[in-house]
């Protein structure tokens, strides 16, 4: 799960192997330093952790259940 996703961050690491231009270019203009943000606090993390994977868990939950009992299911 990526975790952008939830902290609208992304750690300079995964942006230099996905995105190299695009860091390169804000490197050399000089607004990497501008835009650097603290990582998310520990509690946060742990929260949108359980969120998100709940939230997946949930989804396959529906989807075994609506196959399981598709059978039962009339439509008009």
């Amino acid at each position: 799960m990526n975790q952008a996703m939830f902290s609208g961050s992304v750690l300079l690491e995964n942006a230099m192997e996905e995105k190299p231009a695009w860091a390169e270019r804000l490197a050399g203009e000089g607004k990497l330093e501008k835009i650097k943000v603290k990582p998310p606090a520990l509690w946060y993390k742990v929260v949108y952790f359980a969120f998100g994977y709940a939230a997946l868990l949930f989804g396959v939950y529906l989807l075994i259940g609506g196959i399981l009992y598709s059978s039962s299911i009339r439509l008009h």
